[in-house]
């Protein structure tokens, strides 16, 4: 439409040029002809050549249009993506909110768990203290019975330089013996000198009426040490008596020290089940600490991953203000397109009015060029700006790529988080199961040994008063044994006093039986003699009283005169009338002799069992130094034990899952019997225990008989009561 005008103006023009020449001159035709053709082919050139540029500058805006439309449809499409993209970033921030809701509540729920250990922790310590303080009181009550162990070993040695003592004693009653023995010898050879002698006073009846007045004297004094001899016997009698009681006082120090070896034992085993329950606490508590370890990693894990996200979010923040500078900046394109879309309209009227503005062609050509250039610029920054869109979207790609790997992780982690939550849930119950079965076993334990103690307590308040039985007044019950030590040692004391009183009274009674035998014979030949010495006496008399006063100047027989005159009137002074009293008295002497030998006999029984006793005293002495030395080879065998074992083994267990339960079982129902009074069926249960504990093994085995031998000892308590 505008290219006839312009045609139409210049064809105009020429023709008025053509009209000025014909009117100007009157030059020939054919030069004004030949110049105006030129000129219009000229211009009809310049008219084609105007018209193909105008026609490239069409084609090159509808190219320019479409690739604008292009550009900008890219630019909706990727608005949508963006949309899209930001809509699904909405998305991950509110699962990311609800994770992190869920991190809080797991947080919190951690944090109660935390309150429960540290509560259970206190728990733990509390119970540690106790446990501390049993240990120490059990160390006090080991240290007393190691002092009391001492003063049996110390009262054993007083005991053994006692026999010792008493040996070298027996054995210088021996050598008096010995030596009385001599002296009896030359008392007899005496008294054959002397037989020779009375056949020379048979004679002398004057003498045999003063010897019969000093028979009968020498009767009362036999009757006199008869009855100092019923006296001593009676004294024997009371030694008995209190040997008997010593006996008694004994075999209750042996009862004693059963029933402390028993409570040793019992307290050596309730510590040693302490024990093991604290270090399965110590276990424990390490687990616990494992698994808190275990949380305090997840939870660093967390905050970590809770950085990262907080990373991701900056960054995705940042990449928002990237869209939102890339939508500004598309905006400002499509203002720029729509202005471009008002310059080419604006150019198209520009083109319509050419024919009237021909003047301003060069300059629009120059408005034209510039404005393409300003174009191709528009395009260089539209085609950088596709490439920056292209690397962005590579670089959101990959970050898309990074955010589906971290959510992937995240997932994976939400997961093993939640199997960890949940083991660590099923663990804590377990333990917390497990801890309240072991606390529920403590308590039955703990009641049952107070149930034991009052029991044992009732049993010694009723039964024993010297034991009283409470557990805080062990060291009352000790000091009362050292006493009662001490006094028995002091009774000891006194009745090897009055046996090696009783020994000298034995080797008085011997020589007196002795002499009683003697004079038994004597008295049988004297009976017999009699008359043949009566007739002789007198003429044996003068010799008599010689060798009387060759006796009296020999320092030999000076001490034994008295007695040699004693024996001599006695001897003399039998006659018929007192024969009759002199066989009763024979009878008599024949009687006595034979109840001495009894009661040396039991004198020396009763001597022998003391002995017995002393031996048997040291053997259980003995047996205790053994059962302590075992105790100390058990501690050192379970010291050891503890250390080698794995932390977390379970070592110390209670009755009603050890491998002996069954025992245990038998023994409580022993208890049971006992505590109900039937004697005979605890009796049984126990005799049935200790063949149980004969198929156990030999370290197992030692401990259930300490239970078994507290058990017979209560039984005992019980039927003594």
């Amino acid at each position: 439409m505008p290219a006839p005008s312009i045609l139409g103006r210049l064809f105009s023009k020429a023709t008025g040029q053509d009209s000025a020449h014909r009117k100007a001159g009157t030059h020939g035709p054919d030069q004004l002809t030949s110049k105006h053709l030129a000129k219009l082919e000229s211009l009809e050139q310049r008219k084609q050549q105007l018209l193909s540029d105008i026609l490239t500058k069409r084609n090159e805006l509808a190219s320019a249009k479409k690739e604008l439309q292009e550009t900008l449809h890219t630019i909706k499409t990727e608005e949508k993506n963006l949309l899209h993209r930001i809509e699904e970033l909405k998305s991950i921030e509110e699962e990311l909110l609800t994770k992190e809701g869920l991190l809080e509540t797991k947080q919190e729920l951690l944090a109660r768990k935390e309150e429960q250990l540290g509560s259970r922790e206190e728990k733990l310590g509390k119970e540690e203290k106790a446990l501390s303080s049993e240990r120490d009181a059990f160390e006090k009550r080991r240290a007393s019975l190691e002092k009391h162990v001492q003063k049996l070993s110390s009262a054993k040695a007083t005991l053994e330089r006692d026999t010792q003592a008493l040996e070298v004693a027996l054995r210088a009653i021996n050598h008096d013996l010995e030596n009385k023995q001599t002296l009896v010898k030359q008392i007899t050879k005496r008294e054959t000198a002397l037989a020779t002698l009375e056949e020379k006073l048979r004679n002398r009846e004057k003498a045999a009426l003063e010897r019969e007045n000093q028979l009968e004297s020498r009767h009362k004094e036999f009757s006199h040490f008869e009855a100092e001899h019923k006296r001593r016997m009676s004294d024997v009698e009371k030694l008995t008596k209190q040997a008997g009681k010593l006996n008694t006082a004994i075999a209750d120090a042996k009862t004693d020290l059963e029933w402390l070896e028993s409570a040793h034992a019992k307290r050596k085993k309730l510590y040693e089940t302490l024990e093991a329950r604290a270090e399965d606490l110590e276990t424990k508590e390490l687990k616990v600490k494992e698994v808190m370890v275990l949380l305090k990693e997840k939870e660093n894990l967390l905050a970590g991953k809770e950085s990262e996200l907080k990373t991701k979010e900056t960054t995705l923040s940042k990449s928002e203000e990237r869209l939102s500078r890339r939508e500004t900046q598309a905006s400002r394109v499509q203002a720029e397109y729509e202005s471009k879309k008002t310059l080419l309209a604006n150019f198209e009227k520009e083109a319509a009015t050419l024919k009237q503005q021909e003047e301003a062609v060069t300059a629009r050509q120059s408005e034209i060029t510039s404005r393409e250039e300003d174009l191709n610029k528009t395009l260089l920054t539209l085609a950088e700006r596709e490439n920056a869109i292209r690397e962005k979207e590579k670089i959101w790609s990959g970050k898309e790529q990074v955010l589906t790997q971290s959510l992937e992780n995240l997932k994976t982690d939400k997961t093993k988080i939640e199997e960890s939550i949940l083991l660590g849930k099923a663990e804590l119950k377990a333990l917390s199961d497990e801890w309240d079965k072991r606390v529920q076993v403590f308590l039955e334990n703990r009641r049952y040994v107070q149930s034991e103690m009052k029991r044992i307590s009732q049993l010694k308040l009723e039964d024993m008063s010297v034991l009283e039985a409470k557990e805080t007044e062990l060291h009352g019950l000790v000091g009362e044994l050292e006493d009662d030590r001490e006094s028995l040692r002091e009774e000891e004391d006194t009745v090897i006093a009055k046996i090696a009183e009783l020994t000298r009274a034995e080797t008085r009674i011997k020589t007196r039986e002795q002499r009683m035998a003697d004079w038994e014979v004597k008295l049988k030949t004297q009976e017999e003699d009699i008359f043949k010495r009566l007739t002789s006496a007198k003429q044996l008399e003068k010799e008599y009283a010689t060798k009387l006063a060759k006796i009296s100047k020999t320092k030999e027989l000076k001490e034994d005169l008295p007695h040699l005159q004693t024996e001599y009137d006695r001897y003399v002074e039998l006659t018929e009338k007192i024969r009759a009293k002199l066989m009763a008295q024979g009878i008599k002497l024949q009687s006595r002799p034979r109840k001495l030998k009894e009661r040396e006999e039991a004198l020396k029984d009763r001597a022998e069992g003391l002995k017995i006793k002393e031996k048997l005293l040291s053997a259980h002495e003995e047996e205790i130094k053994h059962e302590e030395a075992l105790l100390k080879k058990d501690e050192t065998e379970l010291y050891t034990r503890m250390l080698s074992a794995d932390a977390g083994a379970e070592i110390g267990e209670s009755k009603a899952t050890t491998p002996h339960g069954d025992i245990y079982d038998v023994i409580e129902r022993a208890n049971e019997m006992l505590a109900s009074g039937k004697l005979d069926d605890a009796t049984r249960y126990a005799a049935e225990a200790e063949v149980m504990t004969s198929k156990v093994a030999a370290e197992d085995r030692r401990l259930l008989l300490y239970d078994i031998k507290e058990l017979k000892a209560n039984i005992k308590l019980a039927a003594l009561g």
